[in-house]
């Protein structure tokens, strides 16, 4: 790293800086690194002008699958790097992303394989993290059997919807059906004598980050098996208890709750361990050496600019705007290219109504 103050780029909004996003800004800042959000639209050139003359611009990070990215990213040659954090969900239009980026971050097992046999140059696998501050708190009475923060609503969750209530009858829990905020997330998780994870009904594998910051607070983790915990070395019965059918948790979950010593060791040892290997600390260092590597290698680089900019149009449309994917269906030439355009506003503009429909039919469901 040179001399200069090293400053990373967000391709998102300061309001949209939470949750991963904001976990990595944090780490980056105590390594002395600034984060400046600076959206999408915007042009790079113009805000690395902005920087202070000792400021040096060192990374551009798209934090997730947001609308398109600037036009002159790729005339600078600074690496930029994709999250791509619910991987398994809409894998191709993450693929598709993911050749605008020098590198695509996933938070799967597996997918690293699957992004590069699609021609991405630089895949990365990076698992969650969680904050060590957040879950450093004083010791406190684990006053729940079962802590439980997690959405409930949505069609995709009906096996929590399923679980849930058979919990409540028989052990207790903090209420479930409420959202609570980071904060008391982690205070429910430091009194908590176990947390089961039940991820989307379709991928009840999901290793995700409710996973690691039940660890980090100590609390045992229970989930559906086989996990994607043991693609990143944890263990089952070491690290987590696994179980397969509703029957099995609620056995497995009397034996532990009668059985306090063997409960918290195995607790502790995984807590450790979260603390020590799986913060966003360790998480932002493996970035920075991407970075760092300076590995321009995005497919993106090799196209001419009207693919650039009728794939920047695609994203935005995609996203359901309407007003900057027709101004800059002017900036191509006449003909196939503007008619490729139009295409893809009309196509993302039919396909996000659909979207908006079935969605507003699951929240009154």
């Amino acid at each position: 790293m040179s001399e200069k103050r090293p400053v990373i780029f967000y391709l998102t909004k300061p309001k949209d800086l939470v949750r991963e996003r904001l976990g990595y800004q944090r780490a980056w800042a105590k390594m002395g690194i600034e984060v400046i959000c600076i959206g999408t639209m915007g042009s790079i050139g113009e805000n690395v002008q902005k920087l202070a003359p000792d400021q040096e611009l060192i990374g551009i990070l798209h934090p997730e699958i947001w609308p398109g990215a600037p036009l002159d990213m790729w005339d600078h040659a600074v690496p930029s790097l994709c999250l791509q954090i619910d991987t398994e969900g809409i894998t191709q239009r993450r693929i598709r992303i993911s050749r605008l980026f020098d590198g695509a971050v996933v938070f799967h097992p597996g997918y690293d394989v699957i992004f590069s046999k699609a021609g991405i140059r630089q895949p990365i696998l990076v698992p969650h993290a969680v904050e060590r501050e957040q879950f450093e708190l004083p010791e406190m009475e684990r006053i729940y059997d079962i802590g439980w923060v997690g959405s409930t609503g949505a069609a995709i969750f009906g096996m929590r919807r399923k679980i849930l209530p058979l919990l409540q009858e028989r052990y207790k829990l903090n209420d479930p059906f409420r959202r609570y905020s980071m904060d008391e997330m982690a205070r429910i998780y430091c009194q908590s004598k176990i947390v089961v994870n039940i991820s989307k009904d379709q991928y009840l594998e999901d290793a995700n980050l409710r996973c690691f910051e039940a660890m980090a607070a100590g609390a045992l983790l229970f989930t559906f098996m086989p996990s994607e915990l043991t693609g990143f070395g944890f263990r089952e019965g070491e690290h987590f208890i696994g179980f397969h059918t509703v029957e099995e948790l609620i056995e497995k979950l009397d034996y532990y709750l009668s059985h306090d010593e063997e409960r918290a060791t195995l607790a502790a040892k995984t807590r450790t361990l979260a603390l020590a290997e799986h913060t966003y600390d360790n998480r932002a260092k493996t970035l920075l050496a991407i970075f760092q590597s300076q590995k321009l290698v995005a497919e993106a680089r090799e196209w001419s600019r009207e693919k650039r900019l009728l794939e920047v149009i695609f994203w935005t449309a995609r996203f359901g705007e309407l007003d900057r994917p027709f101004r800059l269906m002017r900036q191509l030439p006449r003909g196939i290219w503007r008619l490729k355009a139009f295409f893809y506003i009309g196509w993302n503009f039919l396909s996000q109504t659909r979207y908006c429909f079935r969605a507003n039919i699951d929240e009154k469901w």
